[in-house]
């Protein structure tokens, strides 16, 4: 596993997280991935994989995560495609001072119909 660089997601998060803690958390992840990208690739599959910014990354404009860093390290090896996410996502707010309401639902973490739009907008002109 790529050794992270700064802390997980934001400044403040990086919060003794139970039962693994930030960087066991990071390694499950990263162990897990390794085992479906070994099995993709025994039967010929293709693995992309995606990173998207939740809202609170996007209101900090972080524009370089570790997850980022750690899933574009991991794809070298094992994926067709690494999709970073988080500029598409980081200039809705550049651009509209509305970008909360427009790409989340309101007192959420989860995408909007706008979210989801932008996503798929983004990932058509990568895959399709």
């Amino acid at each position: 596993m790529p050794e992270r660089q700064g802390i997980w997601p934001l400044p403040g998060f990086d919060l003794p997280l139970l039962p693994l803690g930030v960087e066991g958390g990071i390694t499950r992840a990263f162990n897990n991935m390794q085992k479906l990208a070994d099995l993709l690739a025994e039967h010929s599959i293709p693995l992309t994989i995606v990173v998207y910014p939740w809202a609170n990354q996007v209101f900090y404009d972080d524009r370089e995560s570790p997850q980022i860093a750690i899933w574009r390290a991991f794809c070298v090896k094992n994926c067709r495609a690494f999709i970073n996410l988080f500029p598409a996502f980081l200039a809705e707010k550049d651009v509209h001072k509305d970008w909360y309401n427009r790409l989340f639902i309101d007192g959420d973490v989860h995408f909007s119909a706008g979210g989801h739009s932008l996503m798929f907008r983004e990932l058509a002109k990568r895959l399709l």
